[in-house]
């Protein structure tokens, strides 16, 4: 079976020359900050098909259902929203914090041939499931030979 993978390309900003400069001044070691402090939240996104749909998966843990945002625009596929921290006092002085906090923003460019206004989505357990259908243009057809 034959799957299109070029339907989803991630917008990746790290090729911007801003973000490299960024990157530059904060140096980071293993993903997180040298300084202690912890760097930006990103969700960890999974994406697979099957002859009839696509379907994404993003890891938003900590984050609650009414702060994630989902929308079809121009061709992109976003996801974005805020984790946000808890603010309330404590005594304990931190020696680490890894724990990142703040909004977050993942695009995907989708190809032609999806019908956007068929997507689903559902979240459970701080996992974001998008299930994207295709369009009957897509999907392959097996022509008789006469």
């Amino acid at each position: 079976m034959k799957y299109d993978l070029e339907f989803f390309r991630p917008y990746n900003r790290a090729s911007w020359p801003l973000n490299s400069l960024l990157e530059d001044v904060f140096s980071q070691t293993n993903g997180h900050a040298t300084d202690g402090a912890s760097k930006a939240f990103a969700p960890v996104c999974e994406i697979n098909e099957d002859e009839g749909h696509y379907y994404v998966s993003a890891d938003l843990p900590g984050v609650k259902k009414e702060d994630v945002k989902v929308e079809l625009n121009d061709g992109y596929l976003t996801v974005s929203g805020e984790r946000k921290s808890e603010t309330k006092k404590d005594e304990r002085n931190f020696h680490l914090r890894e724990t990142s906090y703040g909004r977050f923003s993942r695009s995907f460019k989708i190809g032609e041939g999806i019908e956007g206004d068929k997507i689903e989505a559902r979240f459970q357990d701080g996992v974001l499931q998008l299930q994207i259908p295709k369009s009957q243009a897509k999907k392959p057809r097996q022509i008789k030979i006469n």
